[in-house]
């Protein structure tokens, strides 16, 4: 076995507690930031929403990290008059999991360039939206739900 190793064995064995305390800490830094940046832990669907959908599914076409990654049953999705809202459920938004993979929105309507349903082979009935973020670049996310021509006519 290798030292580093060794020693890695010895460290765990003394303190068995360490992975518990670095999971509890990456959660309590994931808090801080989500309250620093004003977003909230329990996300919740605003009521007078056109359209709502939890533990729906999900990716960012952002980039090839965010394609891979993604979000099964585990979104909040809301359309109101003003804006596109999708979001992780509760404790899916922490660990930085929303920011990694590019999870987490709320797209003025104004910036919502074109919304398409696409048949993907394994996934069923997707709709995927393009939209323009807030430096001027485009973005595409995937979303599926459970009847995504509700989806598609509340952003039309």
């Amino acid at each position: 076995m290798a030292a580093w190793l060794n020693a890695f064995v010895a460290f765990e064995a003394r303190y068995p507690w360490w992975g518990l305390a670095w999971v509890a800490f990456c959660i309590a830094l994931s808090v801080l930031l989500r309250l620093s940046r004003g977003a909230p832990i329990f996300p919740v669907i605003p009521r007078s929403a056109l359209f709502r959908a939890s533990w729906a599914s999900g990716r960012s076409r952002k980039s090839f990290l965010t394609a891979l990654g993604g979000a099964r049953n585990c979104l909040l999705i809301g359309v109101t008059k003003e804006e596109l809202i999708v979001v992780p459920c509760f404790p899916f938004n922490l660990m930085f999991l929303p920011e990694v993979f590019d999870l987490e929105h709320r797209v003025p309507r104004r910036d919502i360039i074109s919304v398409d349903p696409a048949n993907r082979l394994l996934r069923g009935d997707v709709t995927v939206i393009r939209f323009r973020r807030d430096d001027g670049r485009e973005n595409e996310i995937e979303l599926r739900v459970a009847d995504g021509g509700d989806l598609r006519s509340a952003l039309a």
